[in-house]
């Protein structure tokens, strides 16, 4: 009898460790945000041949702002909710997406088109906004969020 409760116990044990170990990432990356996966950052003005939403026609325009190769690992489109220091919160409707477009001579080319979200996968995006010098915090739709130092 008490060798039976001692193998129950021994086997629910098991299972509990079992169900938290492979729970544990999914948990915590639910409960607690992350810094996004960034290759690296720029602020400055940027040359950018922007395209229309189509991709048919692009134009060259100034952009200043931030620009960042980010890796969005989620499995849908992430939107940048709002970038933010100690004394500021600056929301944002659209950035400008790095993507293969067809240029006036009907060739493939790279061009910025201004979008609402990241789509998954290594992005290059220019967010369209000046900053005084200081440390900013990028805060995404999922929570997470990115540092940058604009000198």
């Amino acid at each position: 009898m008490s060798r039976k409760k001692i193998v129950i116990f021994l086997i629910s044990s098991i299972a509990i460790i079992g169900i938290v170990l492979t729970t544990y990432p999914v948990i915590q990356s639910l409960v607690s945000p992350q810094q996004v996966q960034v290759a690296k950052s720029s602020y400055g003005t940027f040359p950018l041949c922007v395209y229309s939403s189509d991709g048919t026609s692009g134009h060259l325009k100034n952009v200043t702002g931030i620009m960042l190769t980010i890796n969005n690992e989620n499995d849908k489109g992430l939107n940048l909710s709002c970038i933010e220091n100690s004394t500021n919160v600056i929301h944002i409707n659209y950035v400008y997406v790095k993507q293969q477009v067809i240029n006036d001579q009907g060739d493939l080319s790279t061009g910025f088109m201004k979008e609402g979200e990241v789509f998954i996968g290594e992005e290059t995006i220019v967010i369209p906004v000046k900053l005084s010098p200081g440390v900013y915090t990028l805060v995404f739709s999922d929570g997470n969020y990115f540092q940058v130092n604009i000198s």
